[in-house]
């Protein structure tokens, strides 16, 4: 856990240095990852999937319309970006002052689980059931209007270059 939290700690310090979109996307996407693989951990891990599958979907329907709009960019690597990439890591394990999380760790672990799992469980419960079928149905209809607009005989949504 210890060591998904530097990652995690990393990887947002990195978010401030990319100006490609197709970095930002993998960026998000990784803490995607991480942050399902640390709610699976402390919960139930069917929410985590569902929060990791929710999110990639919405990447890829981002991803699809920014290949469509955007011009096809080289992406060039910061050489402060890639100094912040060797540096930070390093720092972080010499430093072993940022890697003490047990305090925090054994709160979490032994108070909060309890009281996650059951607000958690108010989202399958009659009243807000209904609207997570409702969210389930308008996410499905999203997706089959989205995957009709990218229909492969309509072609792509801009034009090609004569």
């Amino acid at each position: 856990m210890k060591t998904l939290t530097s990652i995690l700690i990393f990887i947002s310090g990195l978010t401030i240095l990319t100006n490609h979109p197709l970095m930002t996307s993998m960026i998000i996407i990784s803490q995607t990852t991480i942050i399902s693989l640390m709610t699976a951990n402390i919960a139930n891990p069917w929410y985590s999937f569902i929060l990791f599958m929710i999110t990639i979907s919405g990447m890829m329907i981002l991803f699809i319309y920014m290949t469509s709009m955007t011009s096809n960019k080289k992406m060039s690597i910061n050489k402060f970006m890639l100094l912040w990439m060797i540096m930070l890591p390093m720092i972080m394990i010499m430093n072993k002052n940022t890697m003490e999380f047990k305090n925090w760790m054994t709160i979490m672990t032994n108070e909060n689980t309890m009281k996650l799992e059951l607000s958690m469980n108010k989202f399958i419960n009659f009243p807000s059931s209904m609207i997570m079928t409702f969210l389930m149905i308008y996410l499905f209809m999203m997706m089959t209007s989205s995957i009709k607009i990218t229909f492969k005989n309509s072609g792509p949504m801009r034009q090609k270059n004569k």
